[in-house]
């Protein structure tokens, strides 16, 4: 993997991550994040969820972000 510093000589890089928002569309209830304590903690789908969080990342890959 390239170093970051020296892409930056070299381009600008596109950055996205609206990920609070990229989450909520998929409409998750507190069982998607364990139990009703984690509810809304957006972490813990990295445990509970990771295929969601994958999906989110792909699509910002394809969409041209070079840093999520």
């Amino acid at each position: 993997m390239p170093d970051i510093r020296e892409l930056l000589k070299r381009r600008m890089l596109v950055l996205d991550g609206g990920m609070g928002t990229y989450i909520q569309s998929f409409k998750l209830k507190a069982e998607d994040f364990g139990k009703e304590e984690y509810f809304g903690c957006n972490e813990h789908l990295n445990i509970t969820r990771p295929e969601i969080i994958r999906t989110i990342h792909e699509y910002y890959l394809q969409a041209g972000a070079d840093i999520i």
